[in-house]
């Protein structure tokens, strides 16, 4: 896996990604190495069983991912398509502009698209809005959102060789219920 960004849910992509993946190795790109390393460095002591490196090659540690996460609030594209093999899973869950974006339009082209949610991702997922502006997308190409995928209602993967892209806005809903699962969770009550 490769993640993009050192931000504060950088930790939190780490931890939850390994807690469904088999991961063997993270990589972790900033554009402050040293922010990077010390990404790494905490991981390393709450995953020991995986190789947790900071990375400066972008374009190579896409092409060695088969998870590509994007965190940042990064306006120009940090991830092409044409860096991404067969196969690879890419999320990108930092940039919240219409007119701005972490991936390229050849991403977009080449991967099944699933948002979070239609109207969010028609209003601010510049990952989007930009190739369909440029007429090479449209919304219709969207495979599904995120609620048809919890539900089973969606098609997924089909094959070992699709590439999936995943643009989440963020939702309140998904953060009332986060904040309510904790409340129940806890003995505060």
């Amino acid at each position: 896996m490769l993640l993009l960004g050192t931000g504060n849910l950088a930790s939190y992509l780490i931890r939850a990604n390994a807690s469904v993946r088999p991961l063997k190795k993270i990589m972790v790109w900033g554009r402050d190495h040293a922010k990077a390393e010390a990404v790494c460095q905490a991981s390393r002591v709450e995953l020991p069983a995986i190789e947790i490196v900071a990375v400066d090659d972008r374009e190579a540690a896409c092409a060695e991912s088969d998870i590509v996460v994007s965190a940042t609030g990064s306006h120009e594209p940090l991830v092409l398509g044409d860096w991404i093999q067969p196969g690879t899973h890419t999320d990108f869950i930092g940039n919240h502009h219409a007119s701005k974006r972490e991936c390229d339009t050849a991403l977009v082209k080449k991967s099944k698209v699933y948002v979070d949610s239609y109207v969010n991702a028609m209003k601010e997922a510049g990952e989007i809005l930009l190739p369909i502006s440029e007429g090479v997308f449209r919304q219709e190409a969207i495979v599904a959102e995120l609620s048809e995928m919890c539900k089973g209602s969606a098609p997924l993967r089909r094959s070992d060789d699709e590439i999936t892209m995943f643009k989440s806005i963020g939702m309140a809903l998904s953060d009332l219920v986060g904040a309510g699962m904790v409340y129940q969770a806890t003995d505060v009550k």
